[in-house]
């Protein structure tokens, strides 16, 4: 079980031990941010294809979503895709698989979403190897009931939101004295 330097361990190292060129990601909830930070490391001939399994149930912020249509059209056209899961039971799961060549190679489960929350270890999380065949099933299966974020139709599935950071409670001036 891996718990410790999982963003290495997970995103980086199988590009050099198993001669890794994408990697496909079955995450619940995901950053846009640490979609960027992940791109930013990896080698320019590896690609990333993500699908949110939470998408539908709880949407996604409008500013995230906008991100990630800045990823797929502007800055890594040819290496990032995203897409919402629009299933019937939303996905919680996570599932990372890495493939060399089109065929899989290696892959994780576990708990850590595709966030830098998750990676950075700023919550506990756990992942373990897996079964690259069956986990590239899974992904495939979830692909084929999802959106891809650049689809016109987007907000017909997959409610968007907005998106509004607060690093203080509400402050009653009665309460606060301010």
């Amino acid at each position: 079980m891996f718990n410790n330097e999982l963003f290495d361990t997970i995103l980086l190292n199988p590009v050099d031990d198993y001669k890794a060129d994408k990697i496909v990601v079955v995450s619940g909830y995901a950053s846009s941010a640490m979609a960027y930070k992940h791109l930013a490391k990896l080698n320019e001939r590896v690609s990333i294809d993500l699908v949110i399994g939470m998408a539908k149930l709880d949407g996604i912020g409008y500013g995230t979503h906008v991100n990630y249509k800045k990823l797929s059209i502007i800055d890594y056209p040819d290496r990032f895709r995203c897409s919402y899961y629009t299933g019937e039971i939303p996905i919680h799961s996570k599932s990372y698989i890495w493939l060399s060549d089109d065929k899989p190679v290696c892959a994780y489960t576990g708990s850590a979403n595709y966030s830098q929350r998750a990676f950075f270890n700023k919550t506990q999380e756990a992942m373990v190897g897996d079964d690259p065949d069956e986990c590239l099933a899974y992904f495939n299966d979830a692909s084929k009931d999802s959106i891809n974020c650049l689809d016109v139709k987007v907000e017909d599935y997959i409610t968007l939101y907005n998106e509004v950071r607060s690093k203080s409670l509400y402050r009653h001036p009665s309460i606060d004295g301010k």
